[in-house]
């Protein structure tokens, strides 16, 4: 397989949507506990985590979604693609 597939990023906006809600909370929640005075330093450091933990999590969706695109148009035969074995492809067709 000669490079990788391109992506859309309608499945990543589907992901997206479907966790901006639990996000949402989780940030409002870091800042509703902060203490009387302490706004920022009881929230930013909770806040911080979940914005990197929502966009490592958007980044394994995204790769993910890469892999499965590379997955569905490789051919154990060498043809142009049909998705007939793409799960028996290895980390290792997926390199180049």
């Amino acid at each position: 397989m000669e490079g990788w597939p391109r992506i859309s990023a309608d499945e990543l906006k589907t992901f997206l949507h479907a966790h901006v809600d639990e996000f949402a909370e989780r940030m409002v929640e870091a800042v509703n506990e902060a203490a009387p005075g302490r706004l920022i330093a009881d929230s930013e450091e909770r806040a911080r985590e979940f914005i990197l933990e929502f966009g490592r999590s958007a980044y394994e969706a995204l790769l993910q979604q890469k892999i499965d695109a590379a997955e569905a148009s490789f051919s154990p035969s060498g043809g142009d693609g049909g998705g007939s074995g793409g799960k028996e492809a290895g980390p290792s067709s997926l390199s180049e």
